[in-house]
């Protein structure tokens, strides 16, 4: 079992070894420790026994030489709350932030310390990395952090300072900031405060010069992270308090103020630069999606020269990720590649393309024909083979991955110019039977115009046999195959093997349509 010291509240507890050697051997032994109290390593009495230790020596002026160790220490202690509740209150973290030299001015009004003192030590970047964790592991402490006045003073360092902080420091700083604004609309509106400014200083962060390199993918997510939460939350203030004025529709296609998303139109091109230039060794793994991640923030129309500056490059970029991710995974399992959680991480890019193709003809062209194109082969299921509209259409009906089912038929529903009986032509009624009985479209629209609509009858939108082109083989309704009957559609007329083809082929359809909720299927009493 791993070295844990006695309690050691008091000199003699030490048994005559002093705190330097112990703290040596307690790095020594727990680098890579997660848990002490619930692995038994510790119990939650001589773990806060440690961590009072620890900080004393931390704010005393007499134990300098062992501050580094004692803040480590305290850093690997503070992977697990359980005993850390000294760590946790107001002394504590007032500790941890005069030591980072993030101690400011109170909520009474006091001037925060100005940013031209900052000077990265052993000891100030040990600090930050302790704060992160107390941070994550204990959100009261947030409020704690904003009512000493470090939040202003770490947008300051990071205003003035930016070209000077190492990328590491740059880190830590925007993983406080991150876990800070988590929720907290009064911080948010701090950071956009001229005095502040954060989104200015993000497009610093993320501009680099051709002759430096650039920002590494752990800050890149660290800034991702932090810019999606000002847009979100800082959008809820916006709308408690009100205001008026006018409105643009974001990818998300949530409604938000033009004058609220202009205060962070300068970062949109540096995102979409990352966004064209990062290459990932795994599709949607950070940074590449927390890009995607905060781009469901931003509306297309207000900002069309940013995102299709190069064309359609954009676009193709979202197919390439796309059709990469959906490589990786077997729809009928929901399986994904070591690490991800398909549910989550693939709807982000599946409603950023839909948004980009709702609010851009163009860019939707484009991508219908990246997607769908119109040469599919139609001998077989459409939902087999290894093609990207092969196992888009698979996913259509995949009931383990709702999240990326529902995303899914709403990308190709935009595809298809928001009209139904275009979508049904193309991937077959079964297919997609479950999205438009939850969209209540299941019989045709009548009438023109519209989301969905059209002018074709019921009998020419769901006959027996049609085809998405006015030339070429008859398709079948529910499948959306070519129909092996030809032009017979009398039962009749059918060899035993086309019965039993046909037959075949409505058990599978009642088998869609039972487990995606469209009907029940019981079996005769």
């Amino acid at each position: 079992m791993a070295y844990f010291p006695p309690s050691i509240d008091s000199p003699g507890g030490r048994g005559g070894e002093d705190l330097d050697a112990i703290i040596s051997r307690f790095l020594a032994e727990n680098s890579s420790t997660t848990s002490f109290v619930a692995a038994g390593i510790a119990t939650r009495e001589s773990k806060a026994s440690f961590v009072r230790t620890l900080l004393e020596a931390v704010g005393s002026p007499k134990s300098q030489n062992v501050v580094v160790p004692a803040l480590t220490a305290l850093r690997i202690l503070s992977r697990e709350p359980n005993g850390c509740q000294d760590l946790f209150l107001r002394q504590g973290i007032c500790t941890l932030l005069r030591q980072a030299q993030l101690l400011g001015g109170e909520s009474s009004g006091a001037q925060p310390a100005p940013p031209a003192q900052y000077s990265e030590t052993p000891v100030s970047v040990e600090a930050l990395k302790c704060l992160c964790n107390v941070l994550l592991q204990h959100p009261p402490a947030r409020g704690t952090v904003r009512e000493c006045g470090s939040v202003e003073v770490i947008a300051k360092i990071l205003k003035d300072r930016h070209t000077s902080l190492p990328a590491d420091t740059q880190f830590l700083f925007l993983r406080l900031l991150f876990l800070i604004t988590v929720d907290d609309q009064a911080t948010v509106a701090r950071l956009l405060e001229p005095d502040c400014d954060l989104p200015a200083t993000v497009v610093k962060l993320l501009h680099r010069a051709p002759t430096f390199e650039a920002p590494p993918g752990a800050l890149v997510s660290e800034i991702m992270k932090t810019v999606y939460n000002l847009m979100a939350i800082g959008n809820v203030r916006e709308e408690a308090e009100q205001q008026k004025g006018p409105t643009v529709v974001t990818l998300a296609n949530t409604e938000v103020e033009l004058a609220w998303v202009s205060k962070f139109e300068n970062i949109l091109p540096e995102i979409i630069k990352l966004l064209l230039a990062t290459n990932s060794p795994a599709p949607l793994v950070p940074p590449l999606s927390h890009i995607v991640h905060t781009l469901l923030n931003f509306p297309l129309a207000p900002y069309r020269a940013a995102f299709l500056k190069n064309g359609t490059d954009i676009v193709k970029r979202l197919c390439a990720i796309l059709t990469d991710t959906l490589n990786a995974q077997d729809p009928r399992k929901g399986a994904a590649a070591a690490g991800t959680d398909l549910d989550q991480v693939l709807p982000p890019l599946l409603i950023v393309m839909s948004g980009i193709a709702r609010q851009d003809t163009a860019a939707r062209a484009v991508m219908r024909g990246l997607l769908m194109p119109d040469d599919i082969d139609r001998s077989k299921p459409l939902d087999q083979g290894s093609t990207v509209t092969a196992r888009l259409i698979g996913f259509m009906t995949a009931l383990v991955v709702p999240n990326v089912r529902e995303s899914v038929c709403d990308l190709l529903y935009v595809l298809c110019d928001e009209n139904a009986e275009k979508l049904v032509a193309y991937t077959g009624f079964g297919h997609a039977a479950g999205f438009l009985h939850s969209k209540g479209m299941m019989a045709p629209p009548s009438g023109g115009g519209g989301g969905g609509g059209g002018s074709s009858s019921s009998s020419e939108a769901f006959g027996s046999s049609f085809h998405p082109n006015t030339a070429g083989p008859m398709l079948d309704p529910i499948t959306g195959e070519h129909d092996r009957r030809g032009s017979r559609s009398d039962w009749d007329g059918m060899t035993d093997e086309e019965k039993e083809e046909e037959a075949e082929k409505l058990l599978v359809l009642f088998d869609k349509l039972n487990k995606t909720g469209v009907i029940k299927v019981q079996m005769p009493q």
